[in-house]
C-alpha cells in the first residue's frame, strides 16, 4: 500500500466503519489536518517515519513486554475463525503490536495525569462487569455511575474491593460494558473525580481518553486475566488484576 493521504483517509474510513476507534480517529484526524497543511514529499517522507517506527516499536516491545503476551499470537490464530460474523470481530483480531501500544500508553497515560488524579477530592475505581458474581446473583444497585456491589458474596472479588474501599475513602463501580462508563456523570462528578479505570488491554486508552474529555484524570490497571465469556475466555474464570499497581497508584 502506497504511503499517501488518500490511503490514510482510507483508514480512517474503515476506522471509523467498525465503531471501535472513537478516540483514535480523533487523534488520527488532527494528524491529518497537519498532514494536509505539507507537500507530497513532506507528506511521505512522514509517513515512512512512522512506518520505520512503528517496526522498530514492536521490536523492542517484543523483547520487554513479549513475556506478558505469550498467548496472544496463538489466540489470533483461531479468533478469525471463532468470531467470524461476530459483532466482536474487530476487537478480538487485533494485531499484537495494538496489544504493546495499549501497554506502553497507558502507562504514559497514568503518569502524565497522576499529580492531577491525586489532586482530586473523590477517588473511584471503576471495575468491569466480569469482576463481579453473574446477574442472576448479584445484588448491585444500580447509580448513575454504575453498580454498587452490596457485599451479598465475600467470594465475589467485587465484595473485597468495596470493603477496601469503605477502609481507604475510595468510591467503587462496576460497568457491564466501556460504553456505559460515566455517561450519566453529572458535572459535579468530573470536577470531583479522579478515577482508576481496570480493564482488558485493548480498552485502556480509549477508557482513558474518554474520561479525560469530561475533564476527568485517569489512571489504568491491566487485567492479570480475563473472565470474560462474551470475547476472550470460553469457560468461565475469575478475572484478575494486580492489587498491588492499585495500591502504588492510590498512595
Amino acid at each position: 500500500m502506497k504511503l499517501n493521504l488518500q490511503n490514510l483517509k482510507k483508514l480512517i474510513k474503515f476506522l471509523e466503519a467498525t465503531g471501535e476507534f472513537k478516540y483514535e480517529i480523533k487523534h488520527l484526524n488532527t494528524f491529518l489536518d497537519y498532514l494536509e497543511t505539507l507537500n507530497i514529499n513532506k507528506i511521505e517522507k512522514i509517513l515512512r517515519e512512522i512506518q520505520k517506527f512503528t517496526k522498530n516499536f514492536q521490536d523492542k516491545a517484543e523483547k520487554t513486554l513479549g513475556k506478558y503476551t505469550i498467548n496472544i499470537k496463538e489466540y489470533l490464530k483461531t479468533s478469525q475463525i471463532k468470531h467470524k460474523n461476530k459483532e466482536d470481530i474487530i476487537l478480538c483480531s487485533r494485531n499484537i503490536n495494538e496489544y504493546y501500544l495499549e501497554m506502553f500508553g497507558a502507562e504514559i497515560m497514568n503518569q502524565i495525569n497522576h499529580q492531577e488524579f491525586q489532586k482530586r477530592p473523590r477517588k473511584a475505581l471503576i471495575l468491569p462487569g466480569c469482576m463481579r458474581l453473574p446477574k442472576n446473583i448479584c445484588k448491585g444497585e444500580k447509580t448513575h455511575l454504575g453498580d454498587v456491589c452490596k457485599k451479598c458474596n465475600a467470594q465475589c472479588p467485587t465484595y473485597k474491593l468495596k470493603k477496601q474501599g469503605e477502609k481507604e475513602k475510595f468510591e467503587v463501580y462496576t460497568i457491564t460494558h466501556e460504553s456505559d462508563a460515566f455517561k450519566n456523570a453529572s458535572q459535579e462528578d468530573k470536577k470531583e473525580l479522579g478515577i482508576i479505570g481496570v480493564a482488558c488491554t485493548l480498552n485502556l486508552i480509549n477508557g482513558g481518553w474518554k474520561a479525560g474529555s469530561l475533564g476527568i484524570p485517569a489512571q489504568c490497571v491491566i487485567l492479570d486475566q480475563v473472565g470474560c465469556t462474551n470475547h476472550w475466555s470460553e469457560k468461565p474464570k475469575t478475572t484478575k488484576f494486580n492489587i498491588k499497581q492499585l495500591n502504588t497508584i492510590l498512595i
